[in-house]
């Protein structure tokens, strides 16, 4: 029988108090909470959902869609190699 690869994968849980509609805000404090996380060699770092809108209010969300565009402009570089996803 042939043994599995075997790896550490390291991952941060992020926990923050986003400030409702204000989607800059919460843009740049997800972007120093994971640059945190992987300054401490997270390899996965989870944020809670909804983190960047913090609502649920169907307008504010439509407009955050909108605003996509800064939000990827928001989101610097967290160095090589990394991906996001957001949902």
């Amino acid at each position: 029988m042939t043994s599995l690869p075997s790896a550490t994968l390291t991952v941060a849980a992020v926990q923050a108090d986003p400030v409702p509609g204000d989607v800059a805000g919460n843009a740049s404090s997800a972007a120093r909470l994971v640059r945190r996380a992987v300054d401490s060699a997270a390899r996965l770092v989870v944020l809670p959902e909804l983190f960047l809108p913090a609502t649920l209010d169907p307008e504010q969300l439509a407009r955050t869609r909108a605003d996509h565009p800064m939000l990827v402009d928001r989101l610097p570089d967290q160095g090589p190699e990394r991906n996001l996803v957001a949902g």
